[in-house]
């Protein structure tokens, strides 16, 4: 069964956030000896999402709305995609934060490349999250 590599920890709102997401659920008490992990600075087109949502929840966010015009609404009612993954009050907060930019979310590949090479995510398995090949995924990684 495939299970997604990504950890949520919606109150992330610093550049650290821990390990495997918090010291619930099952085997967290496996975590508590991981350091917290570091992840890079946001690149600017990506920055909003990040200091509404945090770093985990920004990742799994532009993962899965990345590329495409999305409506954010600014009193979220009724049952949604935007809504269930990050919630009422993150959807409000972006919706005004975003008020006067585009609605089409951004890729931003490269930050989540190195993004989850910071979880221990390998090349191959970065490629294939982001759709890309293991040569373009290197290539992100020497540049930096």
């Amino acid at each position: 069964m495939w299970q997604t590599p990504f950890r949520p920890d919606a109150g992330s709102a610093s550049r650290q956030s821990t390990a495997g997401g918090g010291a619930t659920g099952p085997g967290s008490h496996d975590r508590k000896h991981l350091p917290a992990l570091r992840y890079p600075a946001p690149a600017t087109q990506v920055a909003p999402y990040v200091t509404v949502l945090g770093d985990d929840l920004a990742i799994r966010f532009l993962l899965t709305f990345g590329g495409a015009a999305l409506y954010l609404a600014a009193d979220p009612k009724r049952r949604g995609r935007v809504k269930a993954l990050i919630g009422p009050d993150n959807t409000r907060a972006l919706s005004d934060l975003l008020g006067k930019f585009p609605r089409r979310i951004p890729f931003a590949k490269a930050w989540l490349a190195h993004c989850l090479a910071a979880r221990g995510d390998s090349t191959a398995r970065i490629a294939r999250t982001l759709r890309t090949t293991d040569v373009t995924v290197r290539r992100w990684f020497k540049a930096v």
